[in-house]
């Protein structure tokens, strides 16, 4: 197996050794809009994974001349400043991911079980940071979700350290269990130091917030 089948095999427990960043740095153009899409992985060049045998590698498009073990097909939910975006997830996606989050907040939906979920990237940079934004962002979901249920990922569930700083980063991703959408959140930040070092935060199931 290639490093990329064994993140194609499992993201979530790829994750839980190496550092995978929802950028994608080779030159690739960012997907604006919300749609399935087809990536893969590629190691990010001068970075270093805190954590001893793991690597940090970013998502990539460029998937020519790949197998199809080394390629996953996701649904992307992509990223708009100061505003939200929305997708919906169905039974033909397995994993879902959505842009680099340092402060925004994703919210999805209720689900019934035939793999159908609401999902929404709110950004409210605009309000400043801290609890005025994801309050503000908070009002763009229940906008979006026009009174219906939803649960949400926040700055708070991914940004703090044990120090109780907000410096962490995320990717937050989704993946489809029989028909029901599973949240997962991965952390990491620059550690500040010489040598490229990136801190590994861990991988774990998103703690929700019924809104």
């Amino acid at each position: 197996m290639t490093f990329r089948s064994d993140f194609v095999s499992s993201p979530e427990t790829f994750m839980q050794l190496n550092i995978v960043t929802p950028q994608f740095r080779d030159g690739g153009r960012v997907p604006q809009e919300s749609r399935p899409i087809v990536v893969t992985i590629k190691e990010w060049a001068g970075k270093r994974c805190s954590k001893r045998g793991g690597k940090v590698y970013h998502l990539s498009q460029d998937v020519s001349g790949l197998s199809r073990a080394e390629k996953l097909p996701i649904y992307w939910l992509a990223y708009k400043d100061k505003d939200f975006t929305l997708g919906t997830l169905n039974g033909q996606s397995q994993y879902m991911f959505t842009a680099l989050m340092n402060g925004c907040t994703l919210g999805f939906g209720s689900q019934t079980g035939d793999g159908a979920c609401l999902v929404s990237h709110a950004n409210a940079r605009q309000a400043g940071g801290g609890i005025a934004q994801r309050d503000a962002q908070r009002t763009q979901l229940a906008t979006r979700f026009d009174g219906g249920s939803f649960d949400m990922i926040e700055p708070a569930d991914y940004r703090a350290t044990t120090h109780g700083d907000a410096n962490f980063q995320a990717t937050n991703f989704g993946r489809n269990v029989n028909g029901t959408w599973q949240f997962f959140t991965h952390k990491f930040m620059e550690s500040g130091g010489t040598g490229g070092v990136i801190l590994h935060g861990g991988v774990s199931p998103s703690r929700t917030m019924r809104a």
